[in-house]
């Protein structure tokens, strides 16, 4: 065994412990994610599926399971086995958001999951339909103001689409009804496009279709700074609006007591997936900044997250329940 495992290290191997059959990993690795095809969580994960299963030499299979914000996929990957087979792809809402929103969630997101690596900051952009006569953030602004309440669609309550939306009509001081969808970024622009929406804030990589087809039309982006890709788009403090950053992110999570060094293997694969210079230009080409954490990293950053929007939906005074 001590052979055995001394040859798996020098193969960048993970041993299993004495007594086990193989060395990890052997065969093929389920990700789940917890949106439809088409979200950002989708788009994004796959796209890393793919140079992560090459260099752990087994396909990532990446399977997904919409539903209740998250929680549904996040229950089904707190009941996987440990043993690094089964990977859950966590969002600002399954690790941060839910737990304020449901009295009582099928799972935990600090006790049923080992944290492995914050892996990116998506941005958000407010968008409206390219044929709205509105061209500005001070303009839909006034709108709200003049009109009454403006209605925002999002792909379900505790999503950063809906966080974000809500905190720009707490800090612009309007009236907003929201319009949920089940994983459906697709359906939120199909209905924004239709005029059935006023506007949406939504991940880019989920709303680059719309965008680059001329569907839609980009006012403002919620985030600390302008987006490369999208050098004209101001950020909502530059619109008038301040303090409106909020980016989507995820997080690669295992069921509790996955083995340290298959974590601290997956952590380290991961990081290397992330700043490879090709993929790291797609990313941000997408309006995803990669962040590639260490286990701890994504620990902290999990419960700062959590108090920042426990804090916003206590405000809000919402629930999904």
């Amino acid at each position: 065994m001590r052979r055995r495992q001394m040859l798996a290290a020098g193969m960048g191997l993970v041993a299993m412990p004495a007594g086990a059959q193989e060395v990890w990993p052997s065969r093929s690795i389920r990700l789940l994610i917890p949106f439809a095809p088409g979200s950002s969580a989708d788009v994004l994960g796959r796209l890393t599926a793919e140079p992560l299963g090459q260099r752990l030499g087994q396909a990532i299979i990446c399977e997904n399971r919409a539903g209740a914000a998250g929680s549904i996929a996040a229950e089904a990957a707190s009941r996987m086995a440990p043993d690094g087979y089964g990977l859950f792809l966590g969002t600002i809402g399954t690790q941060s958001v839910n737990r304020h929103l449901y009295a009582r969630l099928p799972y935990d997101p600090d006790r049923d999951f080992t944290p492995i690596s914050h892996l990116w900051n998506a941005v958000n952009i407010m968008a409206v339909a390219k044929d709205s006569p509105v061209k500005s953030v001070a303009e839909l602004v006034a709108r709200g103001k003049r009109g009454g309440r403006l209605t925002f669609g999002s792909p379900g309550t505790g999503t950063s689409d809906h966080m974000a939306s809500s905190l720009f009509g707490i800090r612009a001081g309007l009236e907003l009804e929201h319009v949920p969808y089940r994983g459906g970024s697709a359906a939120v622009q199909v209905d924004l496009m239709a005029g059935r929406l006023d506007f949406t804030i939504g991940n880019l990589p989920a709303l680059a279709a719309g965008l680059q087809g001329g569907g839609i039309r980009p006012l403002a982006v919620a985030y600390g700074k302008r987006w490369p890709s999208l050098p004209e788009v101001p950020t909502m403090a530059e619109a008038g609006v301040a303090g409106v950053e909020v980016p989507s992110w995820h997080a690669l999570v295992a069921p509790r007591g996955l083995p340290d060094a298959i974590r601290d293997r997956l952590a380290a694969e991961m990081r290397a997936v992330l700043l490879a210079p090709a993929l790291r230009a797609r990313l941000l080409e997408l309006g995803t900044e990669p962040v590639a954490s260490d286990p701890a990293g994504l620990l902290a950053w999990t419960a700062a997250e959590s108090t920042r929007y426990g804090d916003l939906v206590r405000r809000l005074g919402i629930s999904a329940d």
